[in-house]
């Protein structure tokens, strides 16, 4: 009985495990494209502020 009841929630726990594996994986799929163009516009935005004060576009 009380292997019954250990295998029954082992098992619950891998389902758990594995559904929430699916969905941080559909997740991460649907938001690559947004998580790319933001990390794309942290990293420019440091070399046109170089660049507006290298030609004075700031005064």
């Amino acid at each position: 009985m009380q292997d019954d009841l250990i295998t029954r929630v082992f098992r619950a726990y891998e389902e758990f495990q594995s559904a929430k594996k699916a969905l941080l994986d559909e997740l991460e799929r649907k938001l690559h494209p947004f998580l790319e163009l933001l990390g794309a516009i942290i990293m420019f935005a440091p070399l046109l502020w170089i660049f507006s004060l290298l030609f004075g576009a700031s005064e």
